[in-house]
C-alpha cells in the first residue's frame, strides 16, 4: 500500500483529503484497521506511538523479535 507522492507536503494532502488506495487484502484485518487508524484525516484521532506499539499485532512482533533487554533499550523513551 505504498501511496506514491514526490514531497512529504504531497503526502500529507492526500492523507488529509483520504485519497490513498486501500489496503491490499492479503494483509490482516487487524493490519487493515491499524493502518486506517495511523491514516484518520484528523490527527488528533490518529493513534500515537505509544498506542500503535500496544496494538497486539506490533506488540506480539516486537516480542518475537527483541529480547527483554533489546526491548528496554529501544523503547525506553515510550510508556508501554
Amino acid at each position: 500500500m505504498a501511496i506514491s507522492t514526490r514531497s512529504a507536503n504531497q503526502l500529507a494532502q492526500k492523507i488529509l483529503s483520504g485519497k490513498y488506495p486501500d489496503v491490499p487484502s492479503h494483509f490482516s484485518g487487524t493490519i487493515n484497521n491499524l493502518l486506517q487508524a495511523m491514516l484518520n484525516k484528523d490527527p488528533n484521532k490518529r493513534p500515537n506511538i505509544n498506542q500503535v506499539l500496544k496494538y497486539p499485532v506490533i506488540y506480539e512482533r516486537i516480542q518475537k523479535l527483541l529480547n527483554e533487554q533489546d526491548f528496554k533499550d529501544e523503547f525506553s523513551h515510550t510508556i508501554l
